[in-house]
C-alpha cells in the first residue's frame, strides 16, 4: 500500500500540495515493496537497491539523474539504541523512503516539510 507516511494510506485528496511528493514505504509490507517494483516508475536496479535485503551505506545516481542513498539512523530502543537503514531516492518532486522501523528523525523531517520549515543551521 503506498503510503505518504507511515500508517497513511495514499488517497486522491492526499495533494502535491507543495509540489513535492514523499513516499514512505514499510519495507515489511509486501504490498508496499510490491508497489516499489511494479507502480512507482522506477527501474528494476534502483528497485533492488532499495529492496536488498543486507544493505550497506551507499550513494549513487540513476540515469534519470535522481540520487539513491542507503542511510544509517540511530533509533532509541528502550536500553540500547539500535542502527538501523533508511532507504531513499529523491529527485526534484518526489522522495521515496522505506524503513523496517519507525525512525523518529524522519518523521520529525517530514512535518518540518509539510510546514516548509527546514534546519536553522547547518
Amino acid at each position: 500500500m503506498q503510503r505518504d507516511w507511515i500508517g497513511a494510506q495514499v488517497t486522491a485528496e492526499t495533494p502535491k500540495a507543495i509540489g513535492f511528493e514523499w513516499v514512505q514505504l514499510d519495507w515489511n509490507a509486501a504490498d508496499d515493496r510490491e508497489w516499489l517494483r511494479n507502480q512507482s516508475g522506477l527501474d528494476g536496479v534502483t528497485a533492488n537497491a532499495l529492496l536488498d535485503e543486507f544493505t550497506r551505506a551507499r550513494v549513487f545516481t540513476t540515469e534519470m539523474h535522481d540520487w539513491v542513498a542507503t542511510l544509517r539512523a540511530v533509533v532509541p530502543r528502550e536500553g540500547e539504541d539500535e542502527l538501523v537503514s533508511i532507504r531513499l531516492i529523491a529527485s526534484n518532486k518526489r522522495v521515496i523512503t522505506i524503513t523496517r522501523f519507525e525512525v523518529p528523525a524522519l518523521e520529525l523531517l517530514h512535518q518540518r516539510m509539510l510546514r516548509r520549515r527546514g534546519r536553522n543551521t547547518s
